[in-house]
């Protein structure tokens, strides 16, 4: 944690960065940068000339990264079928998702071996507005609609230079759909088990100078546990306006509503025995419903063609009401109702300049950002509201200055510099007890220094060879305390210090033939004050040292015949390094993982893929007791064009797999969050 003033912290990154930048154009010997694909005319692999703008925060060609990145489009979810974001990012290496209730309501997202079971380690974006909450950094996906995504970049690593504190293991970046070059209505509606109904429609269309595209859609679902009934509806907008200045002004707004019933639970192994389907006694009396409206406002500006500007202002409101029982009865159960608001202004700039006639790309910006959080209690037996158990806000002030400067050295060589400050600032008042209110200031630098070398690049006359680039990066993170953590759980500790990380990694990307696409990473990270709850002293403390060591492989191969095949494997070592479970793993992460699938595409007529996931075993609990056993499901989905129309169908866990995601131990018995067997979903969709 930073000891200087924000002011003094930012001059001392911007005097490193200086100085590393003139010893690295003073050095450089003649490396001019290479055009894009699209620029040149040159044919590659068509997964690499991708461009993607999370790994950098501006657009580069994925090759360029800098990072571990996979790309998920549009077509990779229609292909997928999935129901949930989290069912998507399941098929990635280096993705975990557990699920706590079971029925998909409760899922979590686990990037590079962090235990999801009460904070996330990464940050999520939609459209550049976080949405990591302010109280626990979770993520409800349920409230991000997955019809309405055209494609999601998922940066594997620490990005805290660039992201700030919620980047410690990823960025996950969700880019809804734009408009299309020609007027165009889309509708999609698929029934499945458990009496799941999806529908959605969107329709956009340009016109002159503007543009604009509304979408809505629903699902209704019964769940296959009791009482897990949920219903999703969210409707969204989005407006563009060319202007004639080389820049471009855009605005969005989105409304999501949930209405669900009760959370499940997990089962004891005498309960799953007798009925998976179950929930635990006194759920039924629970529900819950969550709004979220979420808007935002973008302006692009190319000065010139070495200086482009970028202001972004957003704003998130979610507000949600539930009841919760506690016990197995009525007269346990309390309502609880909680409301969080984030706005922020991002201001980024991306300027090229020519130094000694080679390039730089430096990327800058500031980050403001203010977050509230408002949390009631009340007794409520038989769901009539009784007496107040608690009262609190916390404020939460953020602001972020960074740099980040690209080299070119060489012909095939760039190196990557660049640092942030960051300072966040904590205000928590409880109304029921003055003496628990606190003020907290937190600060911190990171940094993050790489290398990509070109061993091979694309053939400009078009032959079947790909680009192939080989990276590496050392980069530093940090992550604050949860307010939770801090200030509003019974075992809150407000002298929390942060979590630190220095993560070290290498890999490469490959097109290895116009069709394939390999990629593989191997990182190690080091993370120093991690926080976990202290039994001894009953509340969160910095219990000490962990590291994260991990191997992620993946290859996709497309023929011209229209057969695809992809296979990804992640191994990934957690383990705790000091403190009274030295040596052992973390809980809640699998060492193996894996997918593999092979599909045929006939043109566009129709097309069937079959894959299969395994996840390998995983521990209950950090004393490395009791274990979650592995699993391996089955999936086969296909689809058949009629004209304007296409209909699908998918067969989930085809050979009826009994597992759980998820689990914990409690006095000493294990308790299990099941998943659903086989599922069937078959539906329509059509474009106009």
């Amino acid at each position: 944690m930073g000891t200087g003033t924000g002011i003094e912290g930012i001059g001392r990154v911007g005097r490193t960065l200086t100085l590393l930048n003139c010893m690295l154009v003073s050095a450089a010997s003649g490396r001019a940068e290479q055009p894009d694909a699209a620029q040149s005319g040159t044919t590659t692999n068509a997964g690499l000339e991708e461009m993607v703008v999370t790994a950098r925060r501006m657009k580069r060609p994925i090759t360029d990264s800098f990072a571990s990145v996979t790309v998920i489009d549009s077509e990779d979810i229609l292909r997928s079928n999935a129901g949930s974001v989290p069912g998507v990012l399941s098929d990635c290496e280096g993705v975990y998702v557990e699920d706590s209730s079971g029925v998909g309501t409760s899922s979590k997202v686990n990037l590079r071996g962090f235990t999801t079971a009460m904070s996330g380690h990464h940050l999520v974006l939609v459209d550049g507005v976080p949405q990591n909450s302010v109280s626990d950094k979770l993520v409800d996906w349920n409230l991000i609609p997955l019809s309405n995504i055209d494609r999601i970049e998922i940066v594997r690593g620490p990005l805290s230079t660039l992201y700030g504190e919620n980047a410690m293991s990823g960025v996950i970046n969700i880019i809804t759909k734009r408009r299309a070059a020609e007027p165009e209505t889309m509708f999609r509606t698929s029934y499945g088990s458990f009496d799941t109904l999806r529908w959605r429609i969107h329709t956009g269309r340009p016109a002159g100078a503007a543009d604009y595209l509304v979408s809505l859609g629903q699902t209704t679902t019964d769940g296959y546990r009791d009482h897990a009934d949920a219903e999703y509806r969210d409707i969204s907008g989005r407006m563009g306006l060319e202007l004639g200045d080389a820049s471009r002004l855009s605005a969005w707004v989105q409304y999501s509503r949930v209405e669900r019933g009760s959370h499940p639970w997990a089962l004891s192994e005498q309960q799953l025995i007798g009925d998976r389907n179950q929930a635990r006694p006194g759920t039924e009396n629970d529900s819950g419903e969550s709004d979220k409206v979420s808007a935002g406002m973008m302006y692009d500006k190319e000065v010139n063609d070495a200086f482009s500007l970028q202001v972004t202002a957003h704003v998130r409101n979610e507000d949600g009401e539930s009841f919760y029982t506690a016990g197995q009865t009525e007269a346990t159960t309390a309502e609880i109702l909680h409301g969080e608001t984030l706005g922020g202004l991002n201001v980024a700039c991306t300027f090229e300049p020519q130094l000694f006639g080679k390039q730089n790309t430096v990327v800058a910006g500031l980050d403001l950002e203010q977050g509230t959080y408002d949390y009631d209690k009340f007794s409520a037996p038989s769901r009539r509201r009784g007496g107040s158990l608690a009262d609190y806000e916390a404020v939460r002030d953020r602001i972020g200055v960074y740099v980040e400067d690209e080299v070119a050295v060489g012909d095939s060589l760039r190196v990557l510099m660049g640092g942030r400050h960051s300072r966040l600032e904590y205000d928590f008042d409880d109304d029921l007890s003055a003496a628990s209110n606190r003020d907290r200031t937190l600060s911190d630098e990171s940094f993050r220094i790489g290398a990509d070398y070109a061993y091979r690049g694309a053939d400009p006359a078009g032959a079947a060879q790909g680009e192939g680039v080989l990276f590496g990066h050392v980069s530093q993170a940090f992550r604050s305390p949860t307010l939770g953590q801090m200030f509003t759980y019974q075992s809150a500790n407000p002298d929390l210090a942060p979590e630190t990380a220095v993560n070290y990694e290498v890999g490469l990307r490959d097109g290895i033939g116009e069709a394939v696409d390999f990629r593989l990473g191997l990182y190690w990270m080091e993370v120093e004050d991690e926080i976990a709850y202290d039994y001894a002293s009953s509340m969160y403390a910095n219990y000490g040292e962990t590291s994260h060591r991990g191997v992620e492989v993946g290859a996709e191969t497309r023929s011209k015949e229209g057969f695809r095949c992809f296979v990804n494997y992640t191994y990934t070592e957690a383990r705790n390094e000091s403190g009274r479970n030295e040596g052992k793993d973390l809980a809640h992460v699998p060492r193996h993982m894996g997918n593999v699938g092979i599909g045929y595409e006939r043109g566009s007529s129709w097309g069937s893929t079959l894959s299969a996931r395994l996840v390998g075993s995983s521990y209950l609990d950090s004393a490395n007791s009791s274990t979650l056993s592995g699993y391996q499901t089955v999936n086969i989905e296909g689809w058949y064009a009629i004209g304007r129309f296409r209909i699908f169908a998918e067969i989930g866990n085809l050979l009826d797999e009994e597992y759980a995601t998820y689990g914990f131990v409690s006095s000493g018995a294990n308790y299990y969050s099941p998943a659903p067997g086989t599922t069937f979903t078959a539906g329509i969709s059509g474009t106009f």
